[in-house]
């Protein structure tokens, strides 16, 4: 930005606001006078126009031009003080100059600048330049030239405005009303914003937030443009914010309309978060002390309401218990409380006031007394509302209102929200907080909000909680405070007691509002913390619903924090529970303490664990808290995206439903090999249960390896820690133990145990209860499960025959084995064959040989029978080959096919597409020959693949479809006729949800049931047109025919068009991040725990490898390796294979296991299929080409055809290998 841009104001150029339409310099530069071209001059030095340069940018200054009309040649030396320079507070100009230039400051431009003023404005500009550059903190020459910018902006006749300004936002609480109409006639607030915003380099599109409290914006802005080199050097994500705030106008915005943060937002619906409170919401949680809508109310029917609330009435209780006969009481007030009714006297109104407030001071000393803080805070709000009735009645209404204790969800303001303005000690505030970087993490996350508690009428929060959304272990939803901060002053309304039980209240308020079910509050943080996890502690000892965890299992809603994923400083949090730049998932037990500037180390010689508060019993303790909780505003987030993110109303209960199912079947096949067989699920074992374990374990287990009472306690506080317990005759015959360990995976199950008695062994107890296990796992939505094993021939058998195969080796450990999970592994669903002969029974009615098959991958001859199917839609909606290879590679992708007598008649197509919610699947490609339409097969088809789906971890199925077929029949009345429901329509498109419910349960919607026989008749003409239901405007946003990428659409758009529910809502991709040896069932190489963006998508393609985890993964990629490729160029060597397992601490052996798989992916097999060619004792393309076709056949599953067999030993033939044995 040029200097005249900034100068030219002061003859009556636009605002700086719209001076500012170049793109300023860059940070750091001088915004001072400058001439034409960047600023010469260091970043601390301002420049301004000496007497050799009187022009800027080609004009003459303002300043120079009243140099020449009133100075002409006069001097410094021959003027008088008396006369025409005021002298400032401290001495004269020279005194000014002189201590400028032993400030290092350049001086001889500055005294040109004030030679050129007329003379009656140099005194105030010199008190202003006194005040504002050189009074109350260090001296800085960014502080000076800003000051001097501002001068420059401002016409000489409003120096002392501007000096006033300055002082009454650095050190009162409200603007004079003269200086705020100075702000309101020259929009200060604007420009100086816009004057910020031109120091980032950008030109200002936004306009300024509406601000409440204006002095608190105007303080903090100017406290950045004073140290914006200091603070922008310190962190580089103020750019990054600045550039947000500047493009959405408001944090809140950029939540709603940015990819990124959408996407957070997304999982938090998904885990049944409030988004529209614990997000957007900007209201008051909670508050004590008369609010704006009572000072509004006339004072005698504020009174009127007081008194029937203290007093109650024929029909109702008295709102407190003012422990006195209220009877006689009356009796006394009578007269004057007849009168406050009739006439509204004031005389009488005081008298009421007075008579009142002694009785409610006396009964508040009294609860206090017995340390009812929650009665005693009811006393106080009304003795509070009485002490401003009385103001209001004898008409001293300057001083309303009084104080007044609030909590409100945070706006995220900025820049008030980055400094603490020396009124906290908060670390995480700038300039000076150790970790200040982290205000502008939490700013860029939804996922993280923040309570402000304010004491009106402070022009600033005097205190916050910072909050983390996630899970608990029991997969509750929780929200983690990890820091409290607050400034004395807070206590000023309730004192120290009060005040602590009043933050508590807010954030139980707030976490009741955001429907979560527990709050952890860390128990033995440092610093001002410390004190209110003392309070905590005191009321747990009279809180049934305060519970003390030593160790703690949380797992934020995004432990990878995608919505950091542009962060320039640390892609992470930092916390006290999890430390500096981690992710928030583990188990929290010692804090971090800080050590040095940005470093961290675990204080174990301190207090540990959390307290965790049961959000319902605590209001159920505190009834009279749930009437002062804030009500969350009108809802910002679409309806539509809730309902489609949500988990729906019957998920809980579903997914229970399927669990019991399981767990009968599973009993039901164990009685046949045990008598009297019961399974239990226990999460919380008891004291008997753990000594029932511990026998089982030294029955089973050598001396060694058996788990002691402490090894059960540590894994029982993990997430989704579970024991299987089979019983037999109430004895204890066996159990299983899992978890999630986030080291290994986020996405998996580990099982830890499998443990029976030792005259069971070798019965099949133990395979059922893994196969239960699988099934369980996947019901809740894992993607696979691993085990390890020491290394024996008879383990690996063993665990083979359960479809686990070997994925990696750990010294000390064993083998690492893996089961996935997908949708039709090998036993997961075992009552898809009585699914699919159903299917095949209602077929026989018109086909003399009809039969149903699922497939999880698509072979040669799939291929041709979905592209000849696809001849069923219009030319412009058809799948072409590549269309298809990428549907099927998203998770739990499989194909359902009709035929008779071995040729196809239909088929349908599901998948986990991309940006749809975690507890939804995608119906596509529904499709019927032409000539059978109009026969019923697309029903029985449909009703086929959602019996399927409903024995899954899914809830839902999604789908789109036009409106109406190319022959005109309505087929959202078909879908609905099925249960479907209409969630939304972009275009000629309507997407629709079908809930998803296991055998027993009724799946049509109440519209189906309503339209009673209507479903019925439209089956002959409806089911089975060529319409397309599809993934396109729910998914179609992340899908392109030759890749996934989340930018590019398929040109058939999942249903032949462009539009996507996941553009328009919420994007999200899959991610393959985790230990995957083989993918999933199906061949997809998506799985593993969240990620972000592409460089999931370039960890997805070395984690396809068995032996490769994450952390090997990312230890790979700092090596530069990034694909099979260049895996295979480092590891196939030898000497490479040595040389990159010194550099990335990884054994050799596992890069030579890594390295033989990739090796034979080169030949075209899948993944997941290389653990099953070790059963054919192939491990390299060698092997590969040399192996019997026979040997291959009954090695590999059935979906991999002859045909393929083929193609991959032909393809190893012309191919040498590129391992070094």
């Amino acid at each position: 930005m040029g200097a005249a841009l900034l100068t030219d104001d002061i003859v009556g150029a636009p605002h700086w606001s719209q001076s500012l339409a170049a793109p300023g310099p860059a940070p750091g530069a001088s915004m001072g006078w400058t001439s034409a071209g960047p600023d010469p001059t260091p970043p601390h030095a301002f420049s301004l126009s000496g007497p050799s340069a009187p022009r800027l940018n080609g004009q003459v200054s303002p300043g120079q031009q009243l140099y020449n009309e009133q100075w002409s040649s006069q001097t410094l030396g021959v003027q008088s003080a008396d006369e025409a320079i005021q002298p400032i507070a401290n001495g004269s100009i020279w005194d000014v100059v002189t201590r400028l230039s032993q400030l290092g400051a350049p001086v001889d431009r500055l005294v040109t600048f004030i030679l050129g003023l007329a003379p009656h404005f140099v005194g105030p500009f010199l008190r202003y330049l006194q005040m504002a550059a050189l009074d109350d903190e260090e001296f800085s020459h960014e502080r000076l030239a800003v000051h001097l910018d501002i001068a420059l902006a401002i016409h000489p006749r409003h120096y002392e405005l501007l000096r006033r300004f300055v002082s009454e936002v650095r050190h009162r609480m409200k603007l004079s009303p003269e200086v705020a109409h100075f702000v309101e006639d020259l929009a200060l607030e604007g420009r100086l914003h816009g004057f910020l915003v031109s120091k980032f380099g950008l030109v200002p599109l936004a306009q300024v937030e509406p601000r409440k409290q204006r002095t608190a914006f105007l303080r903090s802005t100017l406290r950045f443009l004073e140290s914006f080199g200091a603070l922008t050097a310190a962190d580089p994500n103020l750019a990054l914010l600045y550039r947000t705030v500047n493009h959405y106008g408001s944090i809140q915005n950029y939540y709603a309309q940015h990819d990124r943060p959408r996407r957070t937002v997304q999982r938090l619906a998904e885990l049944g978060f409030d988004v529209d409170h614990i997000v957007f919401s900007r209201d008051e949680l909670l508050s004590l002390g008369p609010g704006e809508d009572d000072l509004r109310k006339p004072w005698a029917a504020w009174l009127r309401d007081t008194i029937q609330r203290l007093l109650g009435s024929r029909g109702e209780e008295p709102e407190i218990d003012l422990g006195l006969d209220r009877k006689k009481f009356f009796g006394v007030i009578r007269q004057d409380y007849q009168a406050l009714l009739k006439d509204e006297d004031e005389a009488s109104g005081l008298r009421l006031v007075n008579r009142l407030l002694p009785e409610l001071e006396r009964r508040q000393e009294a609860l206090l007394r017995n340390g009812d803080l929650v009665g005693e805070t009811s006393v106080k709000q009304i003795i509070l509302e009485l002490q401003a009735i009385k103001k209001k009645i004898s008409g001293d209404t300057e001083h309303l209102p009084t104080q007044r204790l609030v909590a409100i969800r945070s706006p995220k303001l900025v820049p008030e929200l980055l400094f603490d303005n020396t009124r906290l000690s908060c670390c995480l505030f700038k300039p000076n907080g150790l970790f200040h970087g982290e205000i502008c993490r939490l700013i860029l996350d939804p996922a993280t909000p923040i309570i402000e508690f304010w004491l009106e009428p402070y022009p600033e929060f005097l205190g916050l909680a910072t909050l983390y959304l996630g899970l608990n272990a029991r997969g509750e939803r929780t929200i983690l405070m990890d820091t409290v901060d607050y400034n004395d002053l807070l206590h000023d309304l309730r004192g120290y007691n009060g005040t602590m039980r009043f933050m508590l209240d807010a954030i139980v308020a707030d976490a009741h509002l955001a429907k979560a079910k527990r709050v952890a509050i860390i128990a033995a943080p440092w610093g001002k913390p410390l004190g209110f996890a003392n309070f905590i502690k005191q009321m747990a000892s009279r809180s049934d619903a305060i519970n003390y965890r030593e160790s703690y299992y949380f797992e934020a809603a995004d432990p990878a924090d995608g919505a950091l994923e542009e962060s320039l400083v640390a892609r992470h949090h930092y916390t006290e529970a999890y430390g500096y730049d981690s992710p928030l998932a583990g188990v929290i037990d010692y804090c971090f303490s800080m050590v040095g500037w940005g470093t961290v180390e675990k204080l174990y010689t301190g207090g540990r664990g959390v307290y965790e508060i049961d959000v319902e019993q605590y209001l159920l303790e505190n009834e009279t808290l749930k009437n002062r909780i804030g009500k969350s505003g009108a809802p910002v987030v679409q309806a539509r995206k809730s309902e489609i993110f949500a988990p729906p109303a019957h998920h809980e209960d579903e997914l229970s439903w399927r669990r019991n199912d399981a767990i009968a079947r599973a009993e039901q096949r164990m009685s046949r090999l045990l008598a009297d067989v019961r399974i239990e699920r226990i999460a919380e074992p008891s004291d008997a249960i753990i000594r029932e374990l511990i026998e089982v374990e030294n029955s089973a287990f050598p001396e060694e390896l058996r788990y002691g009472r402490e090894h059960f306690a540590e894994r029982l506080i993990l997430k989704d820690a579970e024991l299987l317990l089979v019983r037999q005759q109430q004895s204890l015959a066996g159990f299983a133990l899992s978890y999630v360990a986030p080291a290994i995976s986020w996405q998996d199950v580990f099982l830890d145990d499998l443990a029976l008695r030792s005259d069971l062994r070798s019965k099949g107890v133990g395979s059922e209860l893994v196969a239960l296990r699988a099934e369980l796992s996947a019901i809740a939505g894992y993607r696979g499960l691993y085990v390890t094993a020491t290394i024996s021939p008879d383990l690996s058998r063993f665990y083979e025959r359960l479809s686990f195969q070997l994925v990696g080796m750990v010294q000390g450990i064993g083998q690492i084995l893996y089961r996935p999970l997908g949708l039709l592994s090998s036993g997961d669903v075992e009552v898809l064959p009585t699914i699919l002969r159903e299917a095949e029974r209602l077929l026989q009615a018109q086909f003399s040989r009809p039969s149903a098959t699922v497939h999880s991958a698509l072979d040669q001859d799939l291929m041709q029978i979905a592209l000849g199917l696809e001849t069923a839609f219009p030319e412009d909606l058809r799948y072409d080959q590549d269309a298809f290879r990428e549907r099927m590679a998203c998770p739990d992708a499989h194909l359902l096919v009709l035929r008779e007598q071995n040729e196809p008649i239909a088929c349908c197509m599901c998948f986990r597409a991309p940006g749809i919610p975690r507890h939804a699947i995608m119906i596509d490609s529904v499709a019927v020959r032409p000539e059978l339409q109009g026969r019923g097969i697309g029903r029985v088809l449909l009703k086929t693949q959602l019996a399927v789906l409903a024995r899954t971890g899914y809830t839902a199925a999604m789908l789109t479809c036009r409106k109406r077929s190319v022959n005109g029949v309505d087929l959202v009345a078909f879908y609905r006729s099925l249960g479907a429901k209409e969630i939304g329509r972009t275009g000629n498109n309507v997407q629709m949800c079908i809930p998803l419910r296991a055998n027993g349960h009724d799946t049509t919607s109440q519209d189906a049931k309503d339209q009673g026989t209507r479903g019925q008749d439209i089956d002959a003409g409806l089911e089975d047109q060529e319409e397309r239901p599809s993934g396109g405007d729910f998914a179609s946003h992340q899908l392109n025919s030759h890749k996934m990428n989340g930018h590019e659409t398929n040109a058939h758009g999942m249903n032949g068009h462009s539009s996507a529910m996941a553009g328009s809502l919420v994007a999200s991709r899959p991610q393959a991040d985790v230990i995957h040896g083989n993918g999933h069932a199906n061949g997809s190489a998506y799985a593993g725990r969240p990620g972000n963006g592409a460089a999931d998508e370039q960890l997805g393609e070395l984690t396809r490898l068995p032996s490769i985890n994450r952390g090997i993964v990312e230890k790979l990629r700092k090596a530069g390796i990034h694909t099979i490729d260049d895996f295979l160029r480092s590891a196939g060597p030898r000497e490479g294979r040595s040389a990159l397992a010194e550099e990335v601490a990884i054994d050799a052996d596992v890069l030579l296991q890594a390295a033989l798989f990739a090796d034979l992916t080169r030949a075209g097999v899948a993944p997941r299929d290389l653990g099953r060619l070790r059963r054919a004792r192939v491990q390299t393309l060698d092997e590969l080409r040399d192996c019997p076709t026979e040997n291959l056949r009954r090695a590999l599953p059935p979906e991999v055809s002859d045909a393929d067999i083929q193609r991959f030993r032909e393809a190893a033939i012309g191919l040498e290998t590129a391992v070094e044995r």
